[in-house]
C-alpha cells in the first residue's frame, strides 16, 4: 500500500486506511460505506478497507482530558494534508460522497457520547467558510440537550490588527535553542509576518496565513466571543463542565487561543477537549 499519512490501524485484523501513495499517486480512503450509490460524483476520498470499530484516542491538554477520532502521520507532506483538510472542509473542487463524510465524522462523535454524560456548555470556534464545525456540535448537541441550561457557546475571529505574537515567550523558548544569527533570522521572519497579517483584509485563516508552524502556538487574540455575550458565556463556562470541540488540531495553536479566552472569562468546574483530527503533542513540521 505504500506510505500511511492519514491512518486508522486496528491490530485484531493489520487492517489500514488512511492517504497513501500507488502507481495513480495520492489517495485519500475512509471508511466505506455500507453501499456505493449510483449518483456519487467522481471522488478522491473514498471507502477502501472494512474495518471494525474506531477507537476513540485520549490525551491531556494540561490537566484537561482531551479525545481525538484521527491522527495525521508526520512523514506526509504538508500539501496532502492540505488537500485531505479542503476536501474534509469543502473548501477543494473534489466532493466527497456524503455518506462516507458524514460516517466519518460521526463515528468518533458517538464514541465520545457514551463517555460524557454531565456537559454543561460547548464552545467552538466559528467559520465563516466551512460548516463542519457547525455539523459537529449540531451532532453531539443530540446527546448533551436534556438540561434547560445547556448552553452552545461560539468563538468569533477578532480584526486582523488586534492579532498579536507573544515575543516574550518566543524568546524564552527558543533563544537558548538557535544562533544568534537564526534568532535575528527569525525575528525579521516574525515582524514581517504580523505586518502582513496587522495590515490585511478579510478573514483570517492561521493554516494559511502562518505557514510556520512553531510561530502558530504564539499568535493570540485571534479569537474572542462577542461582547453583548460575554456576561452570559461568563455564567456559561464559570464552575460548569465545558466541552471545547474543533474539527482539526495540529498545532494546538487555535485549541490554546480558545483555552485563554475560556479562562480569562471563567474558572470551569471541568473542561473537556475534542477534534475530529489530532495529535499527542506533536507538532507537525
Amino acid at each position: 500500500m505504500g506510505k500511511i499519512a492519514f491512518v486508522k490501524k486496528h491490530p485484531a485484523v493489520g487492517g489500514l486506511e488512511g492517504v497513501y501513495r500507488d502507481k495513480e499517486g495520492w489517495r485519500f480512503i475512509f471508511q466505506p460505506s455500507d453501499d456505493s450509490p449510483d449518483d456519487s460524483p467522481d471522488v478522491s476520498l473514498e471507502g477502501a478497507v472494512n474495518l471494525p470499530e474506531l477507537e476513540l484516542k485520549e490525551s491531556k491538554i494540561f490537566d484537561n482530558t482531551y479525545f481525538y477520532g484521527y491522527k495525521f502521520a508526520s512523514h506526509v507532506p504538508s500539501s496532502i494534508r492540505n488537500e485531505f483538510i479542503k476536501q474534509l472542509k469543502g473548501l477543494s473542487t473534489t466532493t466527497i460522497n456524503k455518506k462516507t463524510w458524514e460516517k466519518f465524522i460521526f463515528e468518533p462523535i458517538n464514541l465520545l457520547s457514551l463517555k460524557l454524560q454531565d456537559v454543561d456548555s460547548i464552545i467552538c470556534p466559528k467559520s465563516e467558510r466551512t460548516l463542519i464545525n457547525e455539523i459537529m456540535v449540531n451532532h453531539i448537541c443530540n446527546f448533551f440537550t436534556t438540561s434547560n441550561k445547556f448552553s452552545d457557546l461560539r468563538l468569533f475571529k477578532m480584526n486582523k490588527a488586534d492579532i498579536k505574537f507573544n515575543h516574550n515567550q518566543f524568546e524564552i523558548d527558543n533563544k537558548d535553542k538557535l544562533t544568534e544569527k537564526q534568532y535575528k533570522n527569525y525575528l525579521t521572519n516574525i515582524n514581517n509576518l504580523m505586518n502582513t497579517i496587522n495590515n490585511g483584509s478579510g478573514y483570517f485563516s492561521i493554516s494559511e496565513e502562518v505557514k510556520k508552524h512553531l510561530f502558530r502556538r504564539y499568535l493570540y487574540d485571534f479569537l474572542t466571543i462577542k461582547g453583548e455575550d460575554m456576561d452570559k458565556a461568563a455564567k456559561s463556562l464559570h464552575d460548569k463542565h465545558v466541552l471545547l470541540i474543533d474539527d482539526i488540531n495540529t498545532t494546538q495553536s487555535t485549541l490554546m487561543e480558545a483555552l485563554r479566552v475560556i479562562h480569562k472569562l471563567a474558572l470551569p468546574k471541568k473542561l473537556t477537549i475534542f477534534t475530529l483530527i489530532g495529535n499527542d503533542h506533536t507538532t507537525l513540521s
